[in-house]
C-alpha cells in the first residue's frame, strides 16, 4: 500500500493536496525550467496546530539540504544573507525561517533583506523559503505578494468531520486506544476545535487513567482534570437552581432547534455552569450566527419560563447576543433590516452621530427581542421537560448528549 503524503500530519486534506502538487512541480523541474515556481510558502495560524510539524515534514520529503533561521545568532541580518548564500550554493536547497512576525519586528531592517533574498536571482528557482507565523496580519504585504511567500496556509481549527477523524484516529492508533464507530464522530465534535497538542495531552491522560477502551464519559472527565486538575467534581459543590434552569434552556434549545450546532454535554464548576456545543459546520452563515443568539438566549428564557424572572448571571448570555447581532445588521445580513453604521477600521462607530449612534442601537435591540420572543414560543411548550433536565442537572451537576437524549425520551 502506498504510503500517503505528509503522513505524520494528520487532517488538512486540501493543504496537503496544495503541498503535493508545488512538491510535484519542484521534483520535475525538468519539464518546468521556464515556468515560475512558487518561492516562499507562509505557514500561519494559532500556536500549537502544526505549523512547525508542516515545516520540517514538508522540508524533509524534498531531499534537498536545509538552512534554518532561527534568530538564535546576535546579528539576524547576518544570519538571513548567510543562510540565503550557503543555500544558493547548493543545486536545491530549503530555507525555513521560523516565527517571521517575531524576526521582523525584532529587526525592522530584515524587511528588506528579505526581500531582496525571496526575489533573488532572474530565472532561479532553487531554493524554497518555508515559515511560519502565528499572526500573519503582522507579516508586511510587501512579503506576501507573489514572488515572494506565493502560497499561504492556514494551520487552525479543524473544520471538515473526515479531516477531523483522520486526525483523531492517528492520535489514536498512536497509543493503541480504541473507540467504537459509533463514538468516534462524537469524538471528533469533542476534540476538534483543540490543538493538536492538546489532543494528543487529553487522548494520552486518558489512556494513562483508564486504559484503551475508550469512553466520551470518562474523556469528559479527562477534560475536566486537565482544566481543574481533579479527576472527579467536588461532591460538595451544590448547584443552585436558577443556575440549572440556565443551562437546562441552552441545552435543550441547542439540541431540539439547532441544526448548525451539535450539544456536547452541560458540567458545573466553582465559575459556574458551562454549556459546550460545537459547530456542525464551520463556516459563518447568517442562520450560524442567528442560532447561535438564540442558543444564547435560551438560557435567559427558561428562567423567565420557570422561575418568572432571570438572574443577573444572564448578562453574558446578552452580551453575545447583542454583539452577534450587531454583526449582522451591520453586515446588511437579516432581510428586510437596513443598518445603520459599520463598526470597522473605515467608521469608527465614535465618531458617528448620537443619532445614527441611537438608531443603530435602538433596531439592534429590537431585533433581539424578536428572536427572545421565537426562542420563548419555542420552548413554552417544553417547560415540564426544562424542568426535568433541570433536576437532572442539580443531581448530577452534568448531563451529556445521551442523557439528555434519554430524558427526552422518556419523556415522550
Amino acid at each position: 500500500m502506498e504510503k500517503k503524503f505528509l503522513s505524520s500530519v494528520y487532517g488538512y486534506k486540501k493543504i496537503k493536496e496544495e503541498l503535493e502538487l508545488i512538491y510535484s512541480w519542484y521534483k520535475d523541474k525538468s519539464n518546468n525550467e521556464n515556468l515560475l515556481l512558487p518561492k516562499g510558502i507562509l505557514f500561519y495560524g494559532p500556536s500549537g496546530y502544526g505549523k512547525t510539524l508542516f515545516t520540517k515534514e514538508y522540508a524533509r520529503l524534498f531531499d534537498y539540504p536545509i538552512f534554518v533561521i532561527g534568530g538564535k545568532e546576535d546579528n539576524i541580518l547576518d544570519e538571513v544573507i548567510s543562510a540565503y548564500e550557503k543555500a544558493r550554493k547548493e543545486k536545491n536547497a530549503i530555507v525555513i525561517i521560523d516565527e517571521l512576525d517575531i524576526l521582523i519586528e525584532n529587526d525592522p531592517k530584515l524587511l528588506r533583506v528579505l526581500q531582496t533574498q525571496l526575489d533573488g536571482y532572474e530565472n532561479e528557482n532553487s531554493v524554497l523559503t518555508l515559515a511560519t507565523t502565528n499572526h500573519i496580519w503582522r507579516i508586511p504585504e510587501a512579503l506576501l505578494r507573489e514572488g515572494r511567500f506565493d502560497r499561504k496556509f492556514e494551520i487552525g481549527a479543524i473544520e471538515d468531520l473526515e479531516d477531523a477523524k483522520e486526525m483523531i484516529l492517528g492520535f489514536l492508533n498512536n497509543i493503541n486506544l480504541t473507540v467504537s464507530e459509533n463514538e468516534l464522530e462524537s469524538l471528533c465534535f469533542y476534540l476538534q476545535d483543540n490543538p493538536p497538542v492538546m489532543i494528543k495531552s487529553i487522548l494520552s491522560n486518558y489512556m494513562l487513567r483508564f486504559g484503551n477502551k475508550l469512553t466520551l464519559k470518562n474523556l469528559a472527565r479527562i477534560i475536566d482534570y486537565l482544566d481543574t486538575g481533579y479527576i472527579d467534581k467536588d461532591s460538595k459543590y451544590v448547584v443552585q437552581p436558577s443556575l440549572a434552569i440556565h443551562e437546562a434552556g441552552h441545552a435543550y434549545y441547542a439540541y431540539k432547534y439547532c441544526n448548525t450546532k451539535k450539544f456536547l454535554r452541560v458540567y458545573y464548576d466553582r465559575q459556574g455552569g458551562k454549556t459546550l456545543t460545537t459547530f456542525v459546520n464551520k463556516y459563518a452563515t447568517v442562520e450560524t450566527m442567528m442560532q447561535s443568539i438564540r442558543t444564547a438566549l435560551a438560557g435567559v428564557v427558561a428562567e423567565e419560563l420557570l422561575l418568572g424572572k432571570h438572574e443577573i448571571g444572564c448578562e453574558s448570555d446578552m452580551e453575545k447576543a447583542y454583539e452577534n447581532m450587531t454583526l449582522l445588521i451591520n453586515r446588511n445580513c437579516i432581510k428586510g433590516v437596513e443598518h445603520y453604521y459599520e463598526d470597522d477600521v473605515q467608521v469608527r462607530k465614535e465618531k458617528l452621530s448620537n443619532n445614527i449612534r441611537n438608531k443603530s442601537e435602538q433596531l439592534i435591540r429590537k431585533e433581539i427581542k424578536r428572536e427572545y420572543k421565537r426562542v420563548k414560543f419555542q420552548l413554552k411548550k417544553d417547560k415540564k421537560l426544562l424542568k426535568i433536565i433541570a433536576d437532572f442537572l442539580i443531581k448530577n451537576q452534568e448531563i451529556d448528549l445521551e442523557q439528555l437524549e434519554n430524558l427526552v425520551n422518556s419523556s415522550l
